[in-house]
């Protein structure tokens, strides 16, 4: 049967309405300029791009105030009014100094700031959590510094875990780190895994 041009018009006007409907109805808003904005103690804090997830926290003991934002893979700490992004020292924030995380490049009060890398000690002190345990493929893996957010999954034999950007993987009792191997492991060993390094029941492993 033939479709009359006015019916496949119809039609085809109706499909992109759909699609138009659909979009707009659609809660994923974010888009590569998107931003995420939070304020922490005086300091207003954006990131670029945003991210659907965000957390915030802020705590006061002894002689230590620190806010923590963590927003998609970036996380900005102000401790004592110091200022760090992710494994970096921004240095000492003014009151009310507007902190800008644009695609990894930092700015306060919208002036472009170089930041110092932090020692293994100052990751591990700064982290929000200090380590993470879990028991994978019948070993205990210790992640430090840890995350609040950690998958554990199995796929085809391998075993995972994910901790913040590391991932630990065990296959027939093989270690993997971030997908580089370090050997083969045996029953009881214990697996730590401190910033770069790899310790496999106390003692350090090289990637082989």
């Amino acid at each position: 049967m033939k479709r009359d041009p006015v019916s496949r018009s119809a039609a085809a006007f109706l499909a992109v309405s759909c699609v138009m409907a659909l979009l707009q109805g659609c809660s994923m808003k974010l888009s590569v300029n998107a931003k995420s904005e939070t304020d922490m103690g005086s300091h207003h804090v954006v990131v670029k791009p945003g991210a659907t997830f965000s957390s915030s926290s802020s705590s006061e003991g002894g002689n230590v105030t620190e806010h923590q934002y963590t927003c998609g893979d970036v996380t900005v700490t102000i401790r004592n009014e110091e200022l760090t992004v992710g494994d970096k020292a921004y240095g000492l924030l003014k009151p009310n100094d507007s902190i800008l995380v644009d695609h990894g490049t930092v700015y306060i009060q919208n002036k472009q700031v170089v930041g110092a890398p932090l020692s293994d000690e100052e990751k591990l002190e700064r982290a929000p959590v200090k380590e993470t345990t879990k028991e994978l493929a019948g070993y205990s893996v210790t992640v430090r510094p840890g995350a609040s957010m950690t998958t554990v999954t199995k796929f085809l034999g391998s075993h995972t875990l994910t901790v913040g950007k590391r991932t630990v993987s065990i296959k027939k009792d093989r270690l993997f780190v971030n997908d580089r191997p370090y050997g083969k492991l045996k029953g009881g060993d214990t697996i730590l895994v401190e910033n770069d390094k790899v310790f496999v029941s106390g003692s350090e492993r090289p990637s082989r």
